[in-house]
């Protein structure tokens, strides 16, 4: 079984400073609520919502300007930050090649993922959104869990319901897939997307992974122990 990811932290160091990049602006609630939850002062957090870049890449426009754009947001999260969470799966592959960005800049889903793939046992990523079906896989398989081990499942009816903005539906339908996935032998259970997150919170005892608290403590662990 995980280990419950919404246990409060007593981190040695309050003040930290980090800047976040997303591309929703339904996201930085999330991450605000994941900071509460943890014990983590959030007044210090800087967020900074660009869906123009998700766009960009999705739409394989992704060329010089929107490069030097995302360069440019993450030069300026960097200022007088400790380290840049990009919340975005989309963007954060791209993100991360930048090797000029004066603070450390941190993947919101490997962070999720690392922490997932070191579970024991079988690993299920609830997926909602079909064109990211491969690329989570590849992510959650690049952390050493054999692919006989992740197996990661489309849930295009909750995507629907997210798309159409039906909140309870989202959410409704991801517990019971978060119970489906424990019920057919998952040990492990993540969720893909950030906005999955609320979800989570439904779950009593088999508390899956979500991105902005498994990310949040990632930052924060390796803050605290020097590691970035």
């Amino acid at each position: 079984m995980p280990t419950a990811i919404h246990t409060p932290i007593n981190f040695s160091r309050p003040d930290m400073r980090i800047s976040f990049l997303h591309t929703i602006a339904a996201s930085q609630p999330l991450f605000d609520q994941a900071a509460h939850d943890l014990n983590i002062n959030a007044d210090r957090f800087r967020h900074l919502t660009q869906p123009e870049l998700r766009e960009a890449i999705a739409s394989d426009r992704f060329d010089a300007e929107a490069k030097s754009r995302l360069h440019a947001c993450l030069q300026d999260l960097a200022a007088n930050a400790d380290a840049i969470v990009v919340t975005c799966a989309t963007l954060g592959p791209v993100a991360e090649l930048f090797d000029d960005i004066p603070a450390p800049v941190l993947r919101a889903d490997a962070a999720q993922a690392m922490a997932a793939s070191a579970e024991k046992g079988k690993l299920t990523v609830l997926c909602a959104a079909e064109s990211a079906l491969a690329s989570v896989g590849a992510l959650f398989c690049s952390y050493g869990k054999g692919a006989d081990l992740v197996t990661v499942t489309h849930l295009p009816e909750v995507w629907r319901f997210f798309t159409e903005g039906d909140h309870k539906a989202c959410h409704d339908g991801i517990v019971a897939a978060i119970w489906q996935a424990y019920a057919a032998g998952a040990d492990v259970v993540a969720l893909a997307h950030p906005w999955m997150a609320p979800a989570a919170m439904s779950v009593k005892g088999r508390q899956p992974f979500d991105i902005p608290h498994a990310a949040l403590k990632a930052v924060m662990a390796n803050l605290n122990s020097r590691q970035f």
